[in-house]
């Protein structure tokens, strides 16, 4: 047997290795160990302590840190170094080192990267250290469900064999081992993709040419053409071509062009144009010339092509008379005019050119737009933990604004506002977390570019008060109540209309109900209440509650009055479910009597006398009453009592003229005449002497109405005709 005998240096007997491990993250370990002057290099080899694939790195003589990522969440590792010298090495193990483990993250910007037909591709931002995911498809309509799961670096999903037209709940949840994070969902909608852009180009003696936008994945495409003038169709399939020639065509013919894509045998969704072909002239001239896209400072147009064109002229023209031209080439059928002058009339031609023969041009008139103003000094106003109040300077001729805010990575939101507009708050945001909100100008349906700031919202350090509730509302006021908060020092009340600006008062803490008041009658507010602890403010809790409109009765009326009745009238009021007369003597107590929501006229009856009374008419809302109406009134006399008239009769009716005759009452001196008009209200015209019969009174005939002759001096029923 031999014998193998190392003999160590006296600088390598004095120059002792350690190894030292530091975990930093739930991935990784960092490492370190001394600098050996008489060593050649180092080695570092680790290993899970459960068993697995060794890992190896070696390094220069000048290194003496590494860090080790990579590795699995909450997993112990054995790690050892070894120093090598010239035809040796030496091994320095470390104790096993555990990574530390932590909860499992969400992905993020889970997103539909596309979608054809029944098939939509989800992409995402992964989680470091997952091992897989487990996807969630559930059908909204039908709620059937079904799960998949794909590897932990697989950042991209198909999802085949959907509905088409059914929108589908996708749950998203990362998997480190067994552990699970927060899952991640959106909603997709399996939509049928069509064809885009399509072009018709009329290359003369029957032939056009179509053209479009090639979809993702079509595998090939079918073409029908359709004669409008006799119904014959062609039907042809290509493959992944995108135009086509076609020929034969009849001059002067309608064809309806459809164009659908193939995915398999599955089908898109089908685009169709419609073409006319030239009839055959002696001389060339542009057809369908039309604008394409109008801009600030440029003009887009287009028109069909001419065969035997050999160029075309383009030439514009301004308010002031000047005019430019540009030549364009034989293939042309689109141009772009650009430099030209804000919101200005133009008058825009073209013209065939053959040869050095210059046709007549066609021409259309046009106007550029008006460029849109972003909003100026657009500043947070106020912020809390759930809200965020921002303010701008009005952009002139704004006929709205679009506010859009995103905070984190929920998904942004979106408010329209008019155009009076310069403030808005945006509501339940998370607490202590950043936002970047978004201001466009809107002028028609034309929109400025975006201005933009960042902003945060105040940590959550009040609490929230609770069971904030209306407790009555009037026409001017609307009052609340809420639950005390502990340890609450104020409440902070806020309140706005939908298009005004925002008021507050401050309370002491023993307040838990409060009426605002001055309020405009008629409409809608958004009151919140929010706990104040010294300076620091919580969040609010709001609701929306919308002020009573006046309703008070209008127009009430005397119509006559006899020794024991007065009969009284009055205009309806809107949404009421009745009304309450209430009379009474100047020295008596009140009587009251509740009428039906139909009714407009009342005869209060056994009254005393030659007697005044006072009479009020409310009306009834529910278990409520309006504001009350109030008239004097005065039962006659009864040796003024007289007969009643009769043989009331219509002579004849025209127009919005009524003649109308009766047999008169012995005595009388004069007659008074009362209607009812077709919107409920009752009308009378003055005093006429006994003598002037038949009488013509102008009234409304669109219905039938109601008129009524009494004695002025009479007590009696007066006598009614329709």
């Amino acid at each position: 047997k031999s014998a193998l005998f190392w003999f160590c240096s006296p600088s390598e007997r004095s120059e002792q290795q350690t190894l030292r491990t530091f975990t930093i993250g739930p991935s990784s370990i960092r490492v370190t160990w001394n600098v050996i002057q008489s060593a050649q290099g180092y080695r570092l080899e680790w290993r899970r302590a459960a068993g697995g694939e060794t890992q190896r790195l070696s390094f220069p003589t000048s290194t003496n840190r590494y860090e080790i990522t990579g590795l699995q969440p909450g997993t112990e590792y054995v790690i050892t170094l070894y120093t090598l010298y010239e035809g040796r090495e030496v091994a320095t193990p470390a104790s096993t080192s555990l990574t530390v483990d932590q909860p499992v993250g969400s992905v993020s910007n889970l997103r539909v990267l596309e979608t054809l037909g029944r098939t939509v591709r989800l992409g995402w931002t992964g989680v470091a250290g997952a091992t897989e995911y487990l996807i969630r498809i559930i059908n909204t309509e039908d709620g059937k469900e079904r799960s998949l799961s794909i590897p932990g670096d697989q950042t991209t999903l198909d999802l085949e064999d959907l509905q088409e037209g059914v929108s589908y709940r996708i749950s998203l949840t990362a998997l480190v081992g067994s552990r699970e994070g927060t899952p991640v969902t959106v909603t997709i909608r399996a939509e049928v993709q069509s064809v885009g852009d399509v072009q018709v180009q009329d290359l003369g003696g029957g032939r056009v040419r179509l053209t479009w936008t090639r979809v993702s994945r079509a595998t090939g495409y079918r073409v029908t053409v359709l004669n409008t003038q006799d119904g014959t169709e062609q039907s042809e399939l290509l493959g992944d071509r995108t135009s086509i020639d076609l020929s034969d065509l009849a001059s002067g013919v309608t064809y309806t062009i459809t164009v659908t894509p193939l995915v398999g045998s599955q089908e898109g969704s089908p685009v169709s144009v419609s073409i006319r072909t030239e009839e055959v002239v002696s001389e060339p001239i542009i057809t369908n010339l039309r604008i394409l896209e109008r801009g600030s400072d440029r003009i887009r147009i287009s028109w069909t092509g001419i065969a035997q064109a050999t160029g075309y002229r383009v030439t514009w023209r301004s308010g002031d008379g000047r005019e430019l031209s540009q030549t364009l080439p034989r293939n042309a059928s689109s141009y772009e005019i650009v430099g030209l002058r804000e919101n200005e009339g133009y008058r825009v031609g073209v013209a065939v050119l053959v040869g050095g023969v210059e046709g007549n041009p066609t021409t259309v008139s046009t106007r550029t737009e008006q460029s849109v103003g972003g909003v100026t000094d657009l500043r947070v106003t106020d912020t809390s933990s759930n809200q965020v109040r921002i303010a701008w300077s009005r952009a002139a001729g704004a006929t709205g604004y679009r506010v859009t805010w995103r905070q984190g990575s929920a998904q942004a939101q979106s408010r329209l506002l008019p155009g009076d507009s310069s403030s808005f708050t945006m509501e339940g945001l998370v607490a202590d977390e950043s936002l970047v909100i978004a201001v466009y100008t809107l002028i028609g349906q034309r929109e400025s570019s975006a201005v933009t700031l960042s902003s945060r919202t105040a940590p959550e350090l009040v609490g929230r008060v609770s069971g904030l509730r209306v407790l009555d509302t009037g026409n001017r006021r609307i009052r609340i109540a809420w639950t005390p908060l502990p340890r609450a020092t104020e409440y902070k009340i806020s309140w706005r209309r939908d298009d005004g600006e925002e008021s507050s008062r401050r309370v002491g803490s023993d307040v838990t109900s409060f009426t605002v008041d001055g309020l405009q009658e008629d409409s809608a507010y958004r009151v919140s209440v929010s706990a104040l602890i010294g300076s620091r403010e919580g969040s609010p809790a709001s609701l929306n509650a919308r002020t009573e409109p006046v309703r008070t009765l209008t127009k009430l009326s005397t119509l006559d009055a006899s020794s024991s009745s007065i009969r009284i009238a009055w205009t309806p009021v809107a949404r009421a479910t009745g009304y309450r007369i209430t009379w009474r003597k100047r020295d008596g107590v009140d009587i009251s009597r509740v009428v039906t929501a139909d009714t407009t006229t009342f005869s209060i009856e056994n009254l005393q006398e030659d007697t005044p009374y006072s009479i009020r008419v409310a009306a009834v809302f529910g278990n409520r009453d309006g504001t009350a109406a109030t008239i004097s009134g005065r039962t006659a006399k009864e040796q003024d009592t007289v007969g009643t008239v009769t043989r009331l009769q219509v002579l004849e009716s025209r127009a919005n003229v009524a003649r109308v005759t009766w047999v008169g009452v012995q005595g009388a001196t004069s007659y008074r005449i009362v209607w009812q008009r077709t919107d409920g209200m009752w009308a009378w015209c003055p005093c006429v002497p006994s003598s002037s019969l038949p009488l013509s009174v102008d009234v409304c005939l669109c219905t039938p109405v109601c008129l009524t002759p009494s004695l002025l001096q009479s007590a009696s029923d007066p006598l009614y005709s329709s």
